[in-house]
């Protein structure tokens, strides 16, 4: 089942059945998340309830480049961040969506009625991917500006459906 409108956000979820399903989210029309695993639904839809939940950058990051936004929230700054912030940066990070997006480096942050996601795939040293993505994702910076309304919109949508999903098998 798809939750949105894949061109901009949406998420997949293969069967709301199922306690281990394949869930993908797509931002701008990419696709996030490992096609080839399963992701723990329970676990996943609590953490889908923030999606749309997040603070506006501190000023002290307002004025830095996309790359150094991520570089500073993941603590492997070279910009001179001090302690505190690098502490506070790591708050942006996104690191309760589940197994299926552990390859992946998100950050999100508010700014007025959108939420500002800025992501990649993270290959390092030694580790090979067990499944093939596209060149064009690896280690490249994305960037995904989507209105807060309409991730609350898709959120809901997949609360109501597991819900009734959990009430009929219930019966």
């Amino acid at each position: 089942m798809i939750f949105g409108n894949v061109d901009k956000f949406a998420i997949y979820v293969e069967d709301i059945n199922q306690k281990l399903t394949k869930v993908l989210v797509y931002l701008d029309g990419i696709p996030i998340g490992t096609e080839q695993s399963q992701t723990f639904l329970p676990g996943f839809i609590q953490s889908a309830k923030f999606f749309s939940q997040s603070s506006e950058l501190p000023d002290f990051m307002k004025n830095l480049s996309d790359a150094e936004k991520l570089k500073l929230a993941r603590g492997d700054s070279d910009l001179n961040g001090s302690e505190n912030d690098i502490l506070i940066a790591n708050e942006f990070i996104v690191s309760s969506w589940a197994e299926t997006f552990d390859d992946f480096l998100i950050m999100k942050y508010k700014q007025e009625q959108k939420i500002i996601f800025l992501w990649k795939l993270i290959e390092t040293e030694g580790y090979k991917f067990h499944f093939t993505y596209p060149s064009k994702f690896i280690n490249k910076l994305h960037k995904s500006t989507i209105e807060q309304s309409d991730i609350e919109r898709e959120v809901k949508e997949l609360l109501e459906c597991v819900e009734k999903s959990n009430g009929r098998s219930d019966s």
